[in-house]
């Protein structure tokens, strides 16, 4: 960072549109990719479905990508591009936040709404983004800009898939304690309110089973809430973007998309 020819240009991080965008974008790698780890598991695990009828009701979140990024692409040049990006993280906010509602009785068509408010999310966020971190870049910065943005983003879906987990797997174990101490030896007119006499059985071995359901259950939730947190916590951030001047009439390379 001192010598003349840095590895990585610091001047980059002294434009504030670019600074943001890299907020931005890693925060985005967290609830971008989290929820695809997430979920699977979830429907599977505890949902009983099929690794096909998981991946079947995941697709949806792939086809509605698609259709937002060719949505997102018309738009850029036409309406101020902070409005889709705030746009996007009120999708993946709002994707998060229904996701995190999820119980053991939840039917597909809410899995498929989710997924279809998630997929919205990401590609208005991405390509609006793009646009005004190079904006103020100038031609020669931009391919290491965008191999920056990539970083920070795969960084960020990384930091986020290993604290879900592990959030993940220390609050399934607070709910179990919480909940299995309900159902002590002493608590007699509980058990017998489950029809289960409490000993080496298949009635209690049932009711231990399902309260670790439900405490996973809960776990899932919270890890749905908390990267809804993050993402609604960057909104304020799209404001102090400057969109770029004047009209975007040329397309951006992939190398500078990130």
């Amino acid at each position: 960072m001192t010598t003349r020819h840095a590895f990585v240009d610091p001047t980059l991080f002294r434009d504030p549109n670019f600074l943001i965008a890299v907020t931005l974008m890693f925060v985005i790698g967290l609830s971008m990719l989290s929820p695809s780890v997430l979920l699977p598991s979830f429907l599977q695990s505890l949902r009983g479905y099929t690794p096909t009828q998981a991946g079947t009701l995941q697709a949806v979140r792939g086809v509605s990508a698609i259709v937002a990024v060719m949505i997102a692409g018309r738009l850029v040049g036409r309406i101020d591009p902070r409005i889709l990006v705030g746009a996007g993280v009120l999708f993946s906010a709002i994707s998060l936040l229904m996701l995190g509602g999820f119980s053991l009785d939840t039917p597909r068509a809410q899995v498929i709404i989710a997924g279809i408010a998630q997929g919205c999310g990401a590609p208005l966020i991405v390509v609006p983004l793009s646009v005004m971190a190079y904006s103020t870049l100038s031609p020669a910065q931009r391919a290491e800009a965008g191999a920056i943005l990539t970083l920070i983003r795969n960084t960020g879906s990384t930091v986020g898939i290993s604290t879900v987990v592990a959030i993940l797997a220390r609050s399934t174990q607070i709910n179990m304690s919480y909940l299995g101490e309900h159902f002590s030896a002493y608590d007699v007119q509980r058990w017998q309110a489950t029809g289960v006499v409490p000993g080496a059985n298949p009635g209690t071995a049932h009711l231990m089973g399902e309260i670790e359901r439900q405490a996973a259950a809960m776990a899932y939730a919270n890890d749905f809430h908390i990267l809804a947190l993050a993402t609604i916590t960057v909104l304020p951030l799209v404001w102090f973007l400057r969109p770029p001047k004047g009209k975007v009439t040329r397309r951006l390379d992939v190398a500078e998309m990130g």
